[in-house]
């Protein structure tokens, strides 16, 4: 039964195996078996596959057919001349097959080869699409994104291994797709492409789009769909929301300009600035009453307070919503240190009527190295209140001591009089790098771990060497010679490198020794105060737009299609103008016919294209 249905799947590997002599040698009689069986496998695995729906390939300009390589040498073709014809065919008629354009082929391969892995690729340049099929491997999923180098009517699929293909059926190609660079992969290659934008987003299923630009793989957000104006409090729609693009409210919306009339109460007052919105909390600020002064028969209301202990809102403006008929318990004659409270007084103002004035001369400022008497104090029982501090910034150190950071920087700066209380030993932990460009900072210990003592950038600080920096981009700056860079310190292209301008770059097209001038750019020219820089026609040369150039004869030829996002360039009618040919022309007079050589004349109207029979 084994060999019936080997015979079944493997003709011509039984037929060969049949010519053997009686007496062939167990070993190839062993690796005969052993090819059949491969064969076999594949054979029922293609089966399997050809039963199974294809690979979902839209766009694919393959053939509909599988592959199988054997018995070709060196750069020889793999497709049949049919269907290549039919690939080549395909491809005259795709507009996206030209050279430069990224495509991208995929397959599945099989392979019984048992000496080495066999390389493949299209012919063009040094190839291209090439991929390798691995040796006695099945259902090796092969995917490739190249650029396009050959025209279609020379482009062919080949094997590009040196050792000749000899094994019948040795390699299998399935499920062969070549399209168009898809989305997918063009979002694999440039990662952030329409993310976090305000205008564009990604299509549904990249991996069903052709493209490999945004314009092709991204889409603009209409504001019908993102629907940004929100709250509705604050934003109404444009007149023209349901065909405008955009996902924010500034782009989409009109701003509900708040209402003075909204905070005209004691309880609220209008926000500052340009306030959008329709309701109080929107567009007006609560009046504390902790920024009312109640008058002089009044006192604030006791502060409340949440479950939580956070002091509650107290709202008003007035001495009806913030105050209280006025008491001796109202003054907090603690909230100083100027007053103490005075037991017997009940009822009362102010503080001279609740409470008991606290004297400086009455408190002792200490420690005497950090404080002195103020002779203006007049109130207070503190240090803060009734003595002057003494400042580390005003001590001078003595030699081989600085003041501690402490004493310049800082809120508060450092207290004292004393060279212990305001130096330290200098170190470079202090030293700042004059310049970040040029140097960076040494560790604060040296590799045997002591502190490293200094006080300049060539002891705290390693330089920074040009000699380390690209010059980049590098379309505006060029490396300097080696004679520049010796010593030359910078971490930076302006500083590091030298600039590319304009004046010494020539845009495409033009050619000054020949007296030609380019019809898609003219260069930038520079001033007495301001000189272009760079080395592009982007960076030097303003374009040429087809929008702005008319031709003389608008009945030869129909302008090109453009679109906003990438506008057409040129001044001339091969740039910007298809022709018009007289044999897509039907005459107008029936008693006229088009001129026998219609297909080599230019032109949309009966004079030109039309005569009389003869």
């Amino acid at each position: 039964m084994k060999a019936i249905w080997l015979a079944l799947c493997l003709p011509s590997v039984l037929v060969t195996a049949a010519k053997l002599p009686r007496r062939a040698s167990p070993k190839l009689q062993h690796d005969l078996v052993k090819e059949a069986a491969a064969l076999a496998r594949l054979s029922a695995k293609r089966a399997h596959k050809s039963h199974k729906a294809a690979v979902s390939c839209p766009d694919n300009q393959f053939p509909a057919v599988n592959v199988t390589v054997e018995g070709v040498g060196y750069l020889k073709d793999i497709l049949a001349a049919d269907v290549l014809e039919q690939l080549q065919t395909n491809l005259a008629s795709h507009p996206d097959w030209k050279i430069g354009k990224p495509w991208t082929l995929s397959m599945v391969a099989d392979s019984i080869e048992r000496r080495e892995d066999r390389k493949f690729g299209f012919a063009g340049g040094e190839g291209f699409h090439v991929f390798t099929v691995k040796k006695e491997q099945v259902g090796q999923r092969i995917t490739i994104t190249d650029k396009v180098k050959t025209l279609p009517g020379s482009t062919r699929l080949e094997y590009r291994g040196h050792d000749p293909i000899t094994l019948e059926g040795a390699i299998h190609l399935t499920n062969i797709c070549l399209r168009p660079m898809t989305c997918d992969t063009f979002f694999d290659q440039q990662k952030t492409a329409c993310l976090n934008d305000d205008v564009w987003k990604r299509r549904e299923n990249p991996e069903e789009v052709t493209g490999h630009t945004r314009n092709m793989c991204c889409e603009r957000m209409k504001c019908i769909e993102e629907a940004p104006c929100s709250p509705a409090t604050m934003y109404e729609k444009r007149s023209d929301y349901d065909t405008a693009f955009g996902s924010k409210p500034e782009q989409c919306c009109t701003p509900k300009p708040c209402s003075k009339d909204l905070c005209t109460s004691s309880l609220w007052e209008p926000k500052p600035g340009n306030v959008f919105g329709s309701t109080k909390e929107e567009c007006c600020l609560p009046r504390d009453c902790d920024d009312y002064k109640c008058t002089a028969k009044y006192v604030k209301k006791p502060k409340r307070h949440g479950q939580d202990g956070s002091p509650l809102l107290l709202q008003g403006n007035s001495d009806s919503e913030c105050c209280e008929p006025i008491s001796c318990k109202h003054i907090d004659c603690e909230a100083t240190d100027e007053w103490k409270t005075n037991q017997s007084a009940s009822l009362g103002a102010s503080l001279e009527d609740c409470c008991i004035p606290q004297f400086c001369k009455q408190h002792s400022c200490s420690p005497a190295t950090k404080w002195e008497p103020n002779p203006k104090a007049i109130l207070g029982s503190s240090n803060p209140s009734c003595c002057t501090p003494k400042m580390c910034k005003d001590f001078e150190c003595e030699a081989g001591f600085q003041l501690r950071a402490g004493a310049v920087i800082g809120g508060r700066g450092l207290m004292g009089s004393t060279s212990n209380e305001c130096c330290e030993k200098k170190s470079c932990h202090d030293w700042k790098c004059s310049d970040p460009t040029k140097w960076v900072q040494q560790a604060d210990e040296s590799s045997r771990g002591v502190q490293r003592k200094g006080w300049s950038d060539e002891e705290c600080c390693t330089p920074l060497m040009c000699s380390a920096i690209d010059c980049v981009p590098e379309s505006l700056w060029a490396p300097k010679s080696a004679e520049e860079l010796d010593g030359l310190q910078g971490s930076s292209s302006k500083q590091c490198c030298n600039p590319r301008w304009c004046k010494d770059y020539t845009c495409t097209g033009d050619d000054p020794e020949r007296n030609v001038t380019s019809t898609t750019w003219y260069k930038k020219v520079d001033t007495n105060h301001f000189k272009f820089q760079g080395s592009t026609d982007e960076e030097c040369c303003h374009p040429k737009y087809c929008s702005e150039y008319t031709t003389k004869f608008p009945t030869k030829y129909r302008r090109k299609s453009e679109t906003q996002e990438k506008p057409r360039l040129g001044t001339s009618e091969a740039e910007c103008y298809d022709e018009l040919k007289c044999s897509d022309y039907c005459c107008k007079e029936k008693a006229l016919q088009l001129k026998e050589d219609a297909a080599q004349l230019l032109g949309s109207t009966d004079k030109e294209c039309c005569e009389k029979p003869s």
